[in-house]
């Protein structure tokens, strides 16, 4: 998932790009769910959050250019 800031959609220049990576187990094939369990109990670390009673794993790294 990539959220342009609003300086681009404006049309202005911006030095950082923050990019996000969510892991859904609902949206994971059947056996990625048997291996991290259907509503992702498996999921362990300091980038799994609960979200709407199910473990989701998100990423966010700060790109400059």
């Amino acid at each position: 998932m990539i959220d342009l800031p609003k300086e681009w959609k404006n049309g202005g220049w911006i030095k950082f790009l923050s990019l996000k990576a969510i892991f859904d187990p609902d949206d994971q094939p059947k056996k990625v769910r048997e291996i991290v369990g259907n509503k992702g109990e498996k999921l362990n670390g300091p980038k799994v959050k609960i979200q709407k009673n199910k473990k989701i794993m998100v990423s966010v790294k700060n790109v400059a250019f």
